[in-house]
């Protein structure tokens, strides 16, 4: 049985690596605007002491996203964090309110895309949340698959394909051997 099992997973395997290896990805490591530098101007704008301020994210270009949603965190090293997925409210541009309770240091995370192939940007910013102030700050994205080889998105597919199919089958095996055996129980038993 184990020999049948064996025989049947490495023509599985084989067709998994192959299929996902042809499939592969468009150049994972680009930006989907062929090649072009994405940033994101931030604006931020305070409107004083208990009152959330208004943040705006403008992608260039403004296609960067595909329409997408934008993951935006903005946090203190103390722990005070602000994160929303923020719906696109225009080409490239995002808004969102966000409470700042105290000036300083704060940190940034920024992210865009599918999986392990999304853009991200992160850094450090010097908030000011005096009534009326603005902040403003440049984020340049990078690609989460920046150094990784193309073939290496489709090969991880494959290997989790293969991972499941043994899976099932074993769990499936499992309940046939204990539906037989159940089956034998009970005819011993008449």
């Amino acid at each position: 049985m184990v020999r049948r099992l064996a025989g049947a997973v490495v023509p599985a395997a084989a067709v998994l690596i192959g299929g996902s290896s042809l499939a592969g990805s468009p150049g994972p490591s680009e930006p989907p605007t062929g090649g072009v530098r994405i940033t994101a101007q931030v604006t931020i704008r305070h409107l004083g002491p208990g009152r959330p301020s208004l943040v705006l994210v403008r992608l260039d270009p403004p296609a960067a996203a595909g329409g997408g949603e934008l993951l935006l965190s903005i946090f203190t090293p103390g722990g005070v964090t602000n994160r929303q997925v923020l719906q696109p409210t225009g080409a490239g541009v995002y808004q969102a309110k966000y409470a700042f309770p105290s000036g300083g240091r704060w940190g940034y995370h920024m992210r865009f895309g599918p999986g392990q192939a999304g853009f991200v940007s992160a850094g450090v910013v010097d908030i000011t949340p005096d009534e009326g102030g603005i902040d403003t700050y440049t984020a340049v994205f990078h690609s989460g698959l920046g150094r990784v080889p193309v073939f290496v998105q489709p090969l991880g597919y494959a290997a989790f394909g293969l991972i499941a199919a043994m899976a099932l089958t074993g769990v499936s095996r499992i309940l046939v051997w204990l539906r037989t055996a159940a089956r034998s129980e009970q005819a011993s038993r008449s």
